[in-house]
């Protein structure tokens, strides 16, 4: 999480690392974040599963990818593990963010 004066700080929890929070460049007054799950997953199944929980997603089996557009913010999710979340409103909007996408994997955040 970010600190008051700008630096920035890594959360770990047991389902994954989340590895900044900073401002997003595309949309002022918002930020934008990066968490690591702590697994991956299918190509396929990535999408598969993110679709069953948001059937609007934009799906790319073939590299892995899912992108839903939630509320005016965009969130990546990869078959890495990785998820991207642009343009949301506050930190606790993040991790919110984060529960969602690791329940629709079936992943507990421990959060």
């Amino acid at each position: 999480m970010e600190s008051q004066t700008g630096e920035e700080i890594t959360l770990k929890k047991r389902a994954f690392t989340l590895s900044y929070i900073r401002p997003c460049t595309t949309k002022p007054g918002t930020l934008t974040a990066e968490a690591q799950l702590n697994r991956s997953f299918g190509k396929a199944e990535v999408c598969d599963l993110i679709a069953a929980k948001w059937p609007g997603a934009d799906l790319n089996p073939e590299i892995g990818v899912a992108i839903i557009d939630k509320l005016g913010n965009s969130i990546s999710v990869f078959s890495s593990g990785k998820v991207n979340i642009r343009s949301a409103k506050d930190a606790e909007a993040i991790l919110g963010i984060i529960k969602q996408v690791c329940a629709a994997l079936g992943v507990d955040p421990g959060i």
